[in-house]
């Protein structure tokens, strides 16, 4: 497993369509749930019409208000890029991915081994850049299907937000700013 060095890039804004689920961390390493969406979405993503490039994207949305960990539920998005929606397949939905400020790294590695690409950046990438998450990523899955010969690499997008979470106390060290 390796990753680059987090960097700060500008994305447009981005219309999917694709599978979503309400799932943990937990619930996706022992049932394997992503894994599930993911291929059932590359199974499905010729249904959906306008479809830009087969390249499939991951998103993940976070709660904002709760510190994060293996059991905490969050949102999982697996969807392709359209220019236009005229129709929903079955069971699908639309997704707008915000534009905005990113911050960029590649898991080069199985993807197994991915969890540790995202501690790194959550951990220290987003610390160096002096950004802090706006409460989703998105991992670019492209449509190169990983088998035990290939591993492509993977890219990773943090959104960012400029300004820090507010401090709930000033003299306690709550959110270990201190």
């Amino acid at each position: 497993m390796s990753h680059t060095r987090p960097v700060v890039v500008q994305r447009p804004a981005v219309r999917i369509v694709g599978l979503s689920i309400t799932t943990t961390l937990q619930a996706s390493r022992l049932r394997g749930t992503v894994t599930q969406l993911i291929n059932t979405m590359r199974e499905r993503r010729t249904e959906v019409a306008h479809a830009h490039g087969n390249g499939l994207l991951l998103v993940q949305i976070y709660p904002r208000h709760r510190r994060f960990d293996v059991d905490v539920p969050f949102r999982a998005i697996v969807g392709i890029q359209v220019q236009q929606i005229e129709r929903l397949p079955p069971d699908m939905i639309s997704h707008i991915i915000p534009g905005g400020d990113f911050a960029m790294v590649t898991h080069h590695g199985p993807h197994t081994d991915i969890g540790r690409t995202y501690h790194a950046i959550y951990r220290y990438g987003l610390r160096q850049l002096e950004r802090w998450s706006a409460g989703f990523d998105v991992e670019v899955l492209g449509d190169q299907l990983p088998n035990a010969d290939t591993q492509p690499p993977v890219d990773i997008y943090v959104a960012l937000q400029r300004r820090a979470p507010t401090r709930r106390s000033f003299m306690a060290d709550e959110d270990g700013i201190w």
